[in-house]
């Protein structure tokens, strides 16, 4: 996924002048920033990567998000771990954003590729299986339920229906 941004700023100053550039990646910065980019995007997939909560409370998570029928989707209430989501724009630009639980280690980028949308989605999945199996070894949140594991291999990340996102989308 990160081979799509050409610049990555860690801690950025968006009151500089220039706001998230195409091809830039934004790291450490506040999940209230990115709730003000992602109601102006359609989210194209979305995941639930287990890194701070039992695989198990992130498959249920992942359950009730999707039976809900809520009015506007809050996923800081929904959800109990990182998610991630692949956006588009009216403009055609790729939005990619990672909402981290801890709310400042977020990250927010826009980007184009010249790859074709398939290839552009599957980058991005093959992306958050690899960081979710990955953290979830890293912080020690396996459980037995990981469909994955032999113990080494770590969670698989949980794909969340983007089409019960709806309304007022915040993280």
């Amino acid at each position: 996924m990160l081979k799509y941004f050409t610049d990555t700023i860690s801690y950025p100053n968006p009151a500089s002048g220039k706001i998230l550039p195409t091809g830039t990646l934004y790291e450490y910065v506040s999940s209230t920033f990115l709730s003000g980019w992602i109601n102006h995007v359609r989210p194209v997939k979305a995941f639930l990567i287990t890194r701070y909560e039992r695989h198990s409370q992130n498959l249920q998570d992942a359950t009730v998000l999707h039976a809900m029928g809520h009015h506007h989707t809050d996923l800081s209430s929904m959800t109990s771990d990182d998610v991630l989501i692949l956006a588009r724009s009216e403009d055609r630009l790729w939005w990619f954003f990672w909402n981290d639980r801890d709310c400042s280690d977020c990250m927010v980028g826009r980007f184009t590729a010249d790859d074709q949308d398939d290839a552009v989605i599957a980058e991005f999945c093959r992306y958050a299986e690899e960081r979710s199996q990955k953290l979830s070894i890293t912080y020690a949140q396996s459980d037995l339920t990981c469909d994955t594991m032999e113990n080494a291999s770590g969670c698989r990340a949980i794909e969340l229906d983007v089409s019960a996102f709806r309304g007022w989308i915040s993280f």
